[in-house]
């Protein structure tokens, strides 16, 4: 249902007073509906009339009650299930929010503990691919894993703290760390961060960080490394240009550990560059690109060469210079996950990985297909080239009719629950009409004899679905008169002219978009749910609408996002007028129902009035009263409509009498039981 029904209109709308209406009214709106819905008067649908009963006890008791109502009017219906409602002093209620609002706050800075991880298992797969000999070929084999993890718990709203640790095995051997700090933010500008870890490298880690403009931070750290000694780090991050951001690192430590390095991105609407040069240890320049080939898709290569130490046949030390290429690509496969596979070709061999990011956890899986030495054309081409088959044949063949298939069913889910909640209130709302049937009778009787507010139908719904009801009604009215009576009758449903897109007289508003029911409404929300789309989201939505409106052609046709409320809104007649009460949403009255959660709603009423025709539409929660917000009808069409709706129910016709016999219509005469 609509957030409006929850607000704290609801009780307002249920014994339909206004928010400001004093107690006295509000005891009278209760005797009223009390003495409608009270079991003991319906003897013959106690199960409806019970249920309807405690919906007015209930907002009697909250309205009724000065303390409680400041309650639900402040806080709404949030605010009594705190227990606000036990205190009598305004201040003590406003002091028990708080606190009920300080206990949600501590509530939510639990929630935001954050996990995040890393975990990487490498395999060899050489002596599969590129055995020494055909008598050495083996399975693949486990050559490494390490694994980090890490837990963030906010502690205040200016500090937190963080632990974690690392492992990871080599060959056999391997070790880890257990790793501790805290951040505090100091000032708007300025941030420390200290921690520690034990474990296979001992350490302790103090940085401090400070904002120095809108577009530059510097960040100066110091480190002392059990065994190894000190070091100082010194980062500068700056952005450059409106595309373009710079960091540099200076590294104080010891000897062999020291460095500086200079890194850039620049970004376009589409592309990614960074580059990286870095001196001392080690000593490296490096490039990749990144290309958003769509919203969901990203295409990725880089390359790197770095310098190392080695030795000739004369021992004597030289540099040597190593390089690495890599290519790959990745896709968001849902909203916090995205899939990728590399190939990495250079000085390590030729390796493959796949990958998957899901939230804050990052998974990898590096195949090691050929060392170095034993790298072949064929292996670099097969490993480039069979990847992305691969993965092409998986999306098409597995992925996309997996995931169709699942959108489909959340669709139909979303439908049926949709479905049922409408089916549901409208089944509510025919039981109260049932109970509000005498009095409305009563009511409508009283109307009629002194030419007063006439109802002679309601709608409560999507304005552009009752305004092609309409249309119908008035279209198949005149094609009746011109085949001399031999057309169906009008019809109700949200059709007739609109199907072909034909405006009729009268109702030049009338829009066709309501003209398909409720499957083309679901189709036409596109992807609201999504925050962007592509070409296979564009496919994967036209693939899922098909056989969504295929399903819905093989199932009942739904119900018209409007619900008839006739008869509840004759109840709602006193004295010669209806008054609709402002930020009050219909919903929530007796004999109403929400039938199009979720979309804008509208009261759409045809009566009488001292016998003259008129039409009014209240847009919901609007405040009005009517015959004051009616407009006479004038056009012929919409006339023959209102005249033939009137005479099909016994009411008078616009401009003359009541017809003979009108008294003795059922449709007037109330029971007796509810005659009060």
């Amino acid at each position: 249902m609509e957030e409006a029904e929850t607000s704290t209109s609801t009780y307002y709308a249920i014994l339909n007073v206004p928010r400001d209406a004093s107690q006295d009214d509000i005891r009278r709106a209760y005797h009223a509906l009390a003495s409608v819905a009270h079991p003991d008067k319906n003897a013959d649908d106690v199960t409806t009339a019970s249920a309807n009963f405690l919906r007015v006890q209930e907002a009697y008791a909250v309205l009724s009650d000065p303390d409680r109502r400041t309650v639900y009017d402040v806080y709404g219906e949030e605010g009594l299930r705190a227990g606000l409602e036990l205190s009598t002093d305004v201040r003590d209620v406003r002091s028990a929010w708080e606190r009920f609002q300080a206990k949600q706050a501590a509530e939510a800075l639990e929630a935001q503990v954050s996990h995040s991880g890393s975990y990487t298992l490498q395999v060899d797969a050489s002596n599969l691919v590129a055995p020494y000999d055909n008598s050495s070929a083996s399975a693949p084999e486990l050559r490494s894993m390490a694994m980090s993890s890490e837990v963030q718990v906010p502690l205040t709203e200016k500090m937190g703290a963080f632990v974690g640790g690392n492992i990871g095995v080599h060959s056999g051997m391997g070790g880890g760390s257990f790793v501790a700090g805290i951040r505090r933010i100091v000032s708007p500008n300025d941030e420390i961060h200290a921690q520690m870890a034990v474990g296979l490298r001992n350490l302790v880690h103090v940085a401090a960080t400070r904002k120095l403009s809108e577009h530059a931070s510097a960040s100066l750290g110091a480190t002392w490394v059990v065994g190894a000694g000190p070091s100082m780090q010194f980062t500068t991050q700056r952005r450059l240009g409106a595309r373009t951001d710079a960091t540099f690192t200076w590294t104080l430590g010891p000897a062999g550990k020291g460095g500086v390095a200079l890194a850039v991105s620049y970004r376009l609407e589409r592309f990614v560059f960074n580059a990286k040069l870095e001196l001392g240890a080690p000593t490296a320049i490096g490039a990749r690109v990144a290309y958003l080939a769509s919203p969901r898709v990203t295409l990725r290569a880089g390359a790197r060469v770095w310098a190392v130490a080695a030795l000739t046949s004369a021992e004597t030390a030289v540099m040597a210079l190593r390089g690495q290429f890599e290519i790959g690509a990745s896709q968001r496969v849902l909203a916090d996950s995205t899939a990728g596979f590399y190939t990495s070709i250079g000085a390590e061999g030729v390796t493959v990985q796949p990958s998957l990011k899901r939230g804050s956890h990052v998974f990898q899986f590096p195949v090691l297909l050929a060392p170095y030495e034993s790298s072949s054309w064929q292996i670099m081409l097969g490993a480039s080239v069979l990847p992305p088959i691969a993965v092409l044949m998986l999306k098409y063949c597995i992925v996309r009719p997996l995931r169709r298939r699942y959108k489909l069913r959340k669709v139909l889910e979303r439908r049926a629950a949709v479905a049922q909640a409408v089916a549901e209130g409208r089944a509510a709302a025919a039981a109260a009409e049932r109970l509000l049937a005498p009095v409305a009778a009563r009511k409508l009787r009283q109307e009629v004899e002194q030419g007063g507010l006439v109802v002679v139908d309601a709608r409560y719904g999507v304005l552009d679905a009752i305004l092609v009801a309409e249309a119908a009604e008035v279209a198949a009215l005149a094609a009746e008169r011109a085949h001399g009576g031999a057309s169906p009758a009008p019809s109700s449903a949200a059709g007739g002219p609109g199907d072909a897109g034909e405006p009729v007289e009268g109702y030049p508003e009338a829009s066709p978009r309501y003209a398909g029911g409720a499957g083309d409404r679901e189709g036409k929300r596109g992807h609201r749910d999504g925050e962007e789309s592509d070409d296979d989201d564009e496919e994967d939505a036209a693939a899922v609408a098909a056989a969504a409106a295929d399903a819905a052609a093989a199932a009942p046709p739904p119900p018209p996002p409007w619900i008839d409320v006739t008869l509840a809104t004759r109840f709602l007649v006193s004295r010669g007028r209806i008054v609709l009460h402002q930020g009050m949403a219909r919903s929530g009255l007796l004999g109403f129902c929400d039938p199009a959660p979720g979309e804008a709603k509208a009261l759409r009423v045809r009566y009488l009035w001292r016998r003259m025709p008129y039409a009014a539409t209240v847009a919901d929660e609007d405040g009005g009263s009517l015959p004051a917000r009616g407009r006479v009808v004038e056009e012929a069409g919409a006339l023959a409509a209102l005249a033939a709706a009137a005479a099909a129910q016994g009411l008078p016709a616009p401009g003359g009498d009541a017809p003979a016999g009108w008294a003795e219509n059922a449709l007037y005469t109330p029971r007796p039981s509810a005659d009060h």
